[in-house]
């Protein structure tokens, strides 16, 4: 469940685009909100190595828990709707959660399930695992959003929705 669920946070701005921008005070200034991608890709892209390091030389368990228990506090921070530099500095942690402590230890628990003659076939059934969770879970979640619209004001919904989705993160971390 984790890996189909942990980026859902940091790019939940591809299915939400207007509704997170309006939310997020950065409506007249889409150059900001798109630095909050910029920010959170280029982490990632500095976190890739070390992460394989830190994957070798810790618990990989305990690693996706603080993955996802950081991730999901980080939601549950953003849903506060801080400020231009508090969403910075939540985009550069999305990188140390997803994929400095995470993204290296589900690779390497996957590596120690199988066998070498049976990695390509585990990885195989990671992925569509990974694909049908997360379309179950991306569907339940519009739904969630689409109903909440419905209820009550933008500002509150968009809060609510962060708090759910920063939720999920908490309960699901059991099953990497």
């Amino acid at each position: 469940f984790a890996m189909s669920t942990i980026y859902t946070l940091p790019y939940l701005r591809y299915s939400f685009f207007t509704a997170l921008q309006d939310a997020m005070g950065l409506s007249n200034d889409a150059t900001k909100y798109g630095n909050l991608m910029s920010v959170y890709g280029i982490m990632n892209l500095l976190m890739y190595l070390p992460g394989g390091i830190i994957a070798d030389k810790f618990d990989s368990k305990k690693l996706l828990v603080f993955s996802m228990v950081g991730t999901g506090a980080l939601g549950l921070w953003m849903a506060t709707w801080p400020s231009y530099n508090g969403l910075l500095i939540i985009h550069l942690l999305f990188g140390i959660t997803t994929v400095l402590t995470f993204w290296s230890s589900s690779v390497k628990v996957v590596n120690l399930l199988a066998s070498s003659g049976e990695q390509g076939e585990t990885f195989g059934f990671l992925e569509s695992g990974r694909n049908v969770i997360g379309l179950a879970l991306s569907a339940i979640t519009l739904a969630l959003f689409a109903y909440l619209s419905k209820k009550v004001n933008d500002f509150c919904y968009c809060t609510l929705f962060y708090y759910y989705d920063s939720c999920r993160y908490c309960t699901l971390f059991y099953a990497p």
